[in-house]
C-alpha cells in the first residue's frame, strides 16, 4: 500500500541534491567564463583599468555567491541556520575563509605561471589575467557550493524539490 501512495515521478532526495549540484556547477563555469572575458581586456599599462577590472571581478564573485545561495534554497535576506556554538558552524566558516584565501593564492600563482610560460611563448602573456580571473572565480564558486551544500538539512530537500531548477 505504501508504494501506491508514492507518486511515480517524484524525485528522491539524492536526485534532488545531484540536480541542484549539477545546476550550480554549470553556473560556476558560466561565471568563470565571464571572469575570463573580463580578464582578457586588451588594455595594458593602465592602473585605473586594472583596479576597475578587479572591482568588477569582486562584484561578479559576490553575485555568484548570492546565486549559489539562492539555488540551494537559502534566502538572500537571512543568514543560513547553523548553530554558532556548534563545531559544525565553526568549521564551515573557517573552511570557507581558507577556501577564499586558497582561491586568491591559486589565482595569483596561475597568473604568474602563465607569465613565466610567456617568456618562451610571448603570445600567452595576453591571457595571464584571464586565466587568473577564471581560476579565482571557479574556486570561489566551488567553495560557496560546498559551504551551502554542507548546510542542507534533510527537511530542506523537499523544498528544493518543489523549486523550479
Amino acid at each position: 500500500m505504501d508504494n501506491q501512495d508514492k507518486q511515480p515521478n517524484s524525485p528522491t532526495g539524492v536526485e534532488v541534491l545531484l540536480s541542484v549540484d549539477s545546476t550550480v556547477r554549470r553556473l560556476i563555469v558560466d561565471y568563470a567564463l565571464v571572469a575570463a572575458i573580463i580578464g582578457i581586456a586588451p588594455i595594458y599599462f593602465n592602473q585605473w583599468i586594472d583596479i576597475a577590472g578587479f572591482l568588477v571581478l569582486i562584484a561578479l564573485n559576490a553575485k555568484l555567491i548570492l546565486d549559489i545561495r539562492k539555488r540551494w534554497g537559502f534566502s538572500h535576506w537571512r543568514a543560513p541556520s547553523w548553530h554558532s556554538s556548534s563545531w559544525r558552524g565553526t568549521v564551515s566558516v573557517v573552511s570557507i575563509i581558507f577556501s577564499f584565501v586558497e582561491a586568491f593564492v591559486v589565482g595569483v600563482v596561475a597568473r604568474l605561471t602563465i607569465s613565466a610560460i610567456g617568456l618562451f611563448f610571448p603570445v600567452l602573456v595576453a591571457f595571464n589575467s584571464a586565466v587568473g580571473h577564471a581560476i579565482f572565480t571557479w574556486l570561489i564558486g566551488r567553495a560557496a557550493n560546498h559551504f551551502y551544500f554542507g548546510l542542507i538539512k534533510s527537511d530542506q530537500v523537499k523544498s528544493l524539490a518543489a523549486q523550479k531548477i
